[in-house]
């Protein structure tokens, strides 16, 4: 894997993330029930540090290979 794919794959991942919270700002306006907050509570705030924590590896691990691969170079 280059690492150029991580860093695609790392921003396809972090806009699905702003999609979904866009997208649930825009439903929570419709769907205000107790329902809709044990989603949040349960579904997407449990998600959200997740993604966050993934970014940030895919990150590090970026770096990580760019630096091998230029000292193999």
């Amino acid at each position: 894997m280059r690492v150029a794919d991580l860093t695609l794959g790392s921003a396809k991942l972090e806009e699905a993330w702003e999609t979904l919270e866009l997208r649930w700002q825009t439903t929570k306006e419709l769907w205000s029930d107790s329902v809709s907050r044990h989603f949040e509570e349960n579904h997407l705030a449990a998600l959200q540090p997740r993604v966050m924590a993934a970014l940030a590896a895919m990150r590090l691990l970026a770096q990580v290979l760019a630096r091998a691969e230029q000292e193999c170079s």
